[in-house]
């Protein structure tokens, strides 16, 4: 084979290598595309049945260590730290829930609500940076959230009014933290009369809050154990005990 014709086949081998490659990239990246489809619908599946517990925290920290934030995966992404988000709000570790908030996507929650139709995605974002700044004493940082949230929520509420009891929980964290207990346990009273269990739970466990906060320890550990009683689920129970022990600790301090 001489020179010409090397020099005539070598753009042609270039470019072959080139589309074999490119070709390879396409293929890896429709395999990483499905595989996080199907850890996003079973991540799904288990949100829906059992909610947020140490298991899927555990799945979804292992899972992120290699996830990579691509334009088609970025909707999974908040989603995975929204969800880690309500766990360690869940174990009392709100610096860390905070951190997760801080990290979601702004404009891919926008697209969330363009795709779903629904604002509750940003709902919940406030409803939770609400809970974490009020669990944490950190009123200035609970009054600029609530500032940013309090015509999200009645936007919401008026067009929707599903999940309404997050926002009102919500709400009701920020009376507490003020040490309105009056007000609050107000707006928890009518929590009771609704037949559902997690509302029931999360009635008494806010009155058991507003009695810790009063420095009633008896009256904060008979509503801890009444939220005990209508809970089954054993994360949940833990969960408890380690807000129960929170609030001990608070009320020794004072």
């Amino acid at each position: 084979m001489n020179d010409i014709n090397i020099l005539l086949l070598l753009p042609i081998a270039v470019i072959a290598l080139v589309t074999v490659f490119l070709l390879i990239k396409h293929i890896r990246d429709m395999r990483i595309s499905r595989s996080e489809e199907e850890f996003f619908e079973k991540m799904t599946a288990q949100y829906s049945e059992n909610g947020v517990d140490t298991d899927l925290a555990d799945k979804l920290y292992e899972h992120l260590a290699g996830f990579r934030v691509t334009k088609q995966t970025k909707i999974m992404y908040n989603f995975y730290l929204r969800w880690l988000a309500i766990y360690h709000i869940m174990i009392c570790e709100y610096d860390k829930a905070m951190e997760l908030l801080d990290t979601e996507l702004p404009r891919t929650t926008e697209k969330i609500i363009d795709e779903t139709g629904s604002s509750w995605f940003l709902c919940e974002h406030y409803v939770y940076r609400l809970i974490a700044a009020a669990r944490m004493g950190d009123l200035d940082a609970l009054e600029k959230y609530y500032s940013e949230a309090v015509d999200i929520f009645e936007e919401y509420l008026i067009s929707e009014n599903n999940k309404s009891y997050l926002i009102n929980e919500a709400m009701i964290t920020r009376e507490i933290a003020h040490g309105r207990y009056s007000e609050a346990e107000a707006m928890i009273r009518p929590m009771f009369s609704v037949e559902n269990a997690v509302i029931n739970a999360a009635a008494n466990t806010l009155m058991g809050r507003c009695a810790f906060g009063r420095g009633d320890t008896a009256g904060g550990n008979r509503y801890f154990d009444k939220a005990k009683a209508v809970t089954a689920d054993s994360f949940k129970l833990e969960c408890l005990e380690i807000k129960r022990s929170e609030l001990i600790k608070k009320a020794k301090k004072r």
